[in-house]
């Protein structure tokens, strides 16, 4: 077992060395022998689900599991039919963590909680589709936190509302499907089923439980996960990301936001990458992977949304300062460079790999040219930052760039790997080829006026 847990601890932060550059701090030696604690948890909840016979998975599970590493133990997983049975459990000694558990501090005096959050949750509006009702009866949980911001949300969507506190989430969810609720309030644990969410509001932070008398294995857990977040500072994250974000998110618009999109009617946007497969014309209609996500767009807000056709990114610049462009959908999410566009970036939704192209044969050349794509972002980033000045060539578009680099006028240029292809066959240039290895990746998202 130590031999494993040390083993698992080497991996782990040579893992973090490679690919985040972080040092990590090593972990104290561990207090007492390796021990099997008893972990309460209820199923259905996505902390921890039985895939098939014997496979387990889920966040909290994969949470547990790596924190064991860092506290020496062995988890042995108990199922409980309700949170009630989970804090009877815990009190009586029959399990000795809770983890997930919703409530305030006060739900379970007897507990104490561990400093770090294990998972954050939000808050959901869950309410019948179609349903147009001056009064609403909504269900909620007992033990819930206290949601003090709901009467706001109620206040902004027009309705009045009486409370139904239910003790069991299934019980809940049974009322509303039944149609004896018109919604409830819970949790966002399934961001990807079917039922409507009309708002989204107060984020619950969910914390390990333990009894208040068992100070020393409190100071243990606290001390396991501040090494675990040394050296998996992105753990929440990428278990969010994995267990949640991967199902799909609903779109969840505030009144005000639905208000603009009635008054607005109209969008327009132009694309920066019109190549294949991003965007192209084909027949007098976009085509690609970009058109398609602003169809969707289209459907998803009620908004016609139309695209102009760019030649190049000081052409984007003219239009998008001048107010003429509502947003761009495939830009650098950099804050700095999106502000001489008047605009400013989303969250990214897609990454461009960055690789070399070189004419064939070429591939040794020392004191390489490279041929630079006028105002575009990778050009400041990456070409001025590793080229001298004297060997670089700037052209207006990524097509003159390959032709430069195909008749010997320049010896490299970057483009995203999924371009070039397209772009050699646009220009002809054949006696190009693409490097194996990424050379750096961009983050792209939207740039919003």
């Amino acid at each position: 077992m130590r031999e494993y847990r040390n083993l698992m601890r080497v991996l782990n932060i040579l893992l973090l060395v490679l690919f985040a550059a972080v040092l990590p701090v090593e972990a104290s030696e561990e207090d007492e022998a390796a021990r099997v604690l008893r972990v309460g948890y209820m199923p259905g909840t996505g902390f921890l689900e039985e895939d098939w016979p014997g496979h387990l998975s889920g966040s909290g599970y994969e949470y547990m599991e790596f924190l064991s590493q860092y506290g020496g133990w062995k988890f042995d997983y108990v199922p409980c039919a309700t949170w009630k049975e989970c804090g009877e459990k815990l009190q009586s000694g029959e399990i000795d963590i809770l983890p997930g558990m919703p409530g305030s501090d006060k739900s379970l005096p007897f507990a104490a909680r561990t400093d770090h959050v294990v998972a954050r949750f939000p808050m959901e509006l869950v309410i019948q589709e179609g349903l147009d009702k001056e009064k609403l009866r909504i269900g909620t949980l007992s033990y819930n936190y206290p949601i003090p911001s709901f009467p706001q949300v109620a206040r902004e969507e027009g309705f009045r509302y009486e409370l139904v506190d239910f003790g069991k989430y299934q019980d809940l969810r049974s009322a509303f499907r039944a149609g004896s609720i018109d919604a409830y309030i819970g949790p966002m644990l399934d961001p990807g089923k079917a039922d409507h969410v009309l708002s989204i509001f107060d984020r619950v932070s969910y914390r390990l439980l333990v009894r208040s008398d068992r100070e020393q294995l409190l100071a243990q857990l606290n001390r396991a996960m501040d090494h675990l977040l040394l050296n998996q500072p992105n753990i929440r994250n990428r278990l969010n990301k994995k267990y949640m974000l991967s199902k799909g998110f609903p779109l969840i618009l505030e009144p005000s936001e639905r208000e603009y999109l009635r008054e607005k009617g109209k969008l327009t946007t132009a694309v920066v990458f019109q190549q294949r497969p991003y965007a192209y014309r084909e027949e007098g209609e976009w085509k690609g992977a970009i058109p398609e996500v602003i169809r969707q767009m289209e459907a998803d807000l009620g908004v016609e949304i139309e695209i102009l056709e760019i030649s190049s990114i000081r052409e984007l610049h003219d239009l998008a300062i001048h107010g003429k462009l509502d947003f761009v959908p495939d830009l650098p999410c950099d804050f700095s460079w999106q502000a001489k566009f008047g605009l400013a970036p989303t969250q990214p939704y897609m990454d461009l790999s960055y690789v070399a192209v070189m004419r064939r044969g070429t591939e040794s050349m020392q004191e390489m040219r490279v041929a630079c794509l006028q105002d575009a972002f990778w050009t400041k980033s990456f070409a001025e930052r590793n080229y001298p000045e004297e060997r670089r060539i700037y052209f207006s578009t990524m097509e003159e760039c390959f032709q430069a680099v195909s008749n010997g006028q320049a010896d490299v240029v970057y483009a995203p790997r999924g371009i070039v292809v397209s772009l050699m066959e646009s220009t002809g240039c054949y006696n190009l080829a693409a490097g194996s290895e990424n050379s750096f990746v961009e983050a792209i998202g939207f740039g919003v006026r």
